[in-house]
């Protein structure tokens, strides 16, 4: 599970799109 979270901000910082961040963090969350 740590992975996961610390996956979910590297992520994020690598999509240049916010609508692209909304959308990997509300499917992280569903999850979650």
């Amino acid at each position: 599970a740590s992975v996961s979270f610390v996956a979910q901000p590297a992520r994020a910082e690598i999509v240049p799109e916010p609508l692209g961040i909304i959308l990997v963090i509300s499917a992280w969350n569903y999850p979650l």
